[in-house]
């Protein structure tokens, strides 16, 4: 989709506003009686949920690795009560809200499908421990697990709340934490390869399930 392609430089934005400089309006002046304005025409083939694409471009945008993951994670996060009741599920927990998010948005198929498209180091990464900056490892996703899907929710889930929280201890037990502007903190990227995927796929999905006749 046209979202997987979009860069921080296609966003680059001149003077002091924030239009994107690919949606402006090209104007051009002839010195005589009449000014002539050239517009350029722009035909939308899809609309999209303005409070998605904002966080989806707040992480497009965003060079902190925390900042990022947790604007792809915050598309996600749209859909934490409404997908449990589209699949008719009580989810009790976030993580299990993520879990009936990815349900919605995949299948198995599509979680295996994109494991094998990614760069082999990025596999390798994310079937790897993520060590953070203070607490334990994050384990790696269990690439042998027959649920895929919910070995992510339950990774992608571990990996934000070592982003939000600071807290030293957890239920009398070290917490995972992440201290911003360290080696510990980019290594949240190779999250980002996944939940900005999934991020793509709830916008589309937020789209179709508004515009059930859309073709």
């Amino acid at each position: 989709t046209a979202l997987e392609n979009v860069d921080p430089s296609s966003l680059g934005a001149t003077h002091n506003d924030d239009v994107p400089t690919s949606f402006r309006l090209s104007d051009t002046a002839t010195y005589g009686c009449e000014t002539e304005l050239a517009v350029e025409k722009i035909t939308a083939t899809k609309t999209c949920a303005p409070i998605l694409l904002s966080h989806f471009f707040s992480g497009v945008q965003e060079t902190n690795p925390l900042k990022a993951y947790l604007a792809y994670y915050n598309v996600l996060e749209y859909y934490f009560e409404e997908a449990p009741a589209l699949l008719s599920k009580n989810a009790r927990t976030e993580l299990e809200q993520l879990k009936c998010v990815m349900e919605l948005l995949t299948t198995e198929a599509d979680v295996a499908a994109k494991l094998t498209s990614i760069d082999p180091d990025i596999r390798f990464a994310i079937a790897s421990p993520l060590l953070p900056s203070v607490g334990p490892a994050i384990l790696g996703v269990d690439l042998a697990q027959p649920s895929l899907r919910g070995e992510f929710a339950r990774w992608l889930y571990e990996i934000r709340c070592a982003v939000v929280h600071s807290k030293k201890t957890r239920r009398g037990s070290p917490a995972s934490g992440f201290e911003p502007y360290t080696a510990a903190a980019k290594s949240v990227s190779v999250g980002i390869e996944i939940v900005r995927w999934l991020a793509i796929l709830c916008i589309e999905k937020d789209h179709d399930l508004a515009n059930p006749s859309h073709p």
